[in-house]
């Protein structure tokens, strides 16, 4: 069973069981929220629902170098921000890696949108929108700033997540018994989704220091932060990432070639590992997937746009905006101190500008009587 028939399926059952719904619409919906995730999959390359796994000698044989001929500014190896993506709500003190910040906010605001108007239009009603959102947003963070050293693996459970987020919608049974509980298509094909992050999952990573990724599909590559390096090499080692890659090419090497040189290209550190270095635009995307065949190739436009990269070399909208961070004991101690010193040199202040406005009118009494 195919993704869209399930979502077909779930639009009956809400025929039956609501018919305040439009159900059209939300048949439409829940398709289109079917193929953003199921599309976004295969676009990207990186969280397939595992094929047949190719031999692990065969997929060692070749590695490809990153084409590190574009350089442009991420900003700070430490600088984490906000997330900011459209009709998502993330607590004010989630902030993420700057780079994800930027990527992330270009990349899925507009699908987002999508998503939360069809439900919004299906449903009648924002409080189910917003719960969909509440659902698919959380899973746009997962490595999240813990400090101004490290980096921690965040990986939600979608099922608790689904169930929460569809308690706000109209006849909630109907969407989590067919959206949410494991054994639904749509919850495993979530479940597969996230499988790629288990090892990850409460792990923690150097937010500042920089290391060379161990991927034996890329090699001559240059150190990356610690975080970015520890994700990457759980995603190239998906058995189903060489195998669709071949798919896309046709096995024609050149091509196969120029894709991996644009995957293996993710960000860098500088030389002094003080800023992270971007290698990737739009151009430089469009050219890797130019020798795609054209339903593919509009399949990963649509779901990993490559427009999406143009903006990388801009701030996020919460650019190094963190939640506020808490003082040091030492700190409270100073401005404590402070406080108390000012209070003394306000009163000390005061009363010394009284004594000598005493004084002088004290003089100019004096002044007075001497004259009569």
């Amino acid at each position: 069973m195919t993704v869209k028939t399930a979502c077909v399926i779930v639009g009956f059952l809400l025929l039956h069981q609501a018919s305040a719904l439009d159900v059209e619409k939300v048949r439409e919906a829940m398709e289109t929220m079917g193929d953003l995730l199921h599309k976004t999959m295969r676009a990207t390359s990186l969280f397939r629902i595992p094929r047949e796994s190719r031999d692990e000698s065969e997929q060692k044989n070749s590695s490809h170098s990153p084409d590190y001929k574009i350089h442009y500014s991420l900003g700070p190896i430490g600088a984490c921000s906000r997330p900011e993506i459209a009709h998502c709500s993330f607590s004010s003190s989630v902030t993420i890696p700057e780079y994800y910040a930027r990527l992330h906010h270009q990349i899925f605001s507009s699908q987002m949108t999508t998503i939360y108007n069809k439900f919004q239009s299906a449903t009648n009603s924002s409080k189910c929108a917003d719960g969909i959102m509440s659902t698919i947003c959380p899973h746009a963070v997962v490595p999240q700033c813990q400090s101004d050293a490290q980096v921690k693996f965040v990986v939600p459970d979608f099922e608790t997540l689904c169930t929460k987020g569809l308690s706000q919608c109209p006849n909630s049974t109907a969407f989590e018994s067919t959206m949410c509980k494991s054994g639904s298509q749509l919850a495993d094909m979530m479940q597969s989704f996230m499988k790629s992050l288990k090892n990850l999952k409460g792990k923690s990573s150097a937010l500042t220091k920089c290391r060379v990724p161990s991927i034996s599909a890329c090699s001559n590559m240059l150190p990356s932060p610690d975080w970015l390096a520890a994700e990457q090499e759980v995603y190239f080692t998906n058995p189903s990432l060489d195998s669709y890659i071949d798919s896309l090419s046709d096995g024609n090497e050149e091509c196969k070639n120029k894709m991996y040189q644009f995957l293996c290209a993710f960000p860098t550190c500088n030389a002094k590992q003080t800023a992270v270095i971007g290698h990737r635009n739009q151009t430089s995307c469009e050219d890797a997937f130019s020798c795609v065949p054209s339903s593919e190739r509009s399949l990963i436009s649509k779901f990993m746009p490559c427009s999406g990269f143009a903006g990388l070399d801009k701030p996020s909208p919460n650019y190094n905006r963190g939640p506020p961070k808490s003082l040091a004991w030492w700190e409270c101690l100073c401005i404590a101190v402070g406080c108390v010193l000012g209070i003394v040199l306000l009163v000390g202040t005061i009363g010394s500008v009284r004594k000598h406005m005493r004084s002088r009118r004290l003089a100019r009494y004096q002044e007075m009587e001497s004259t009569t």
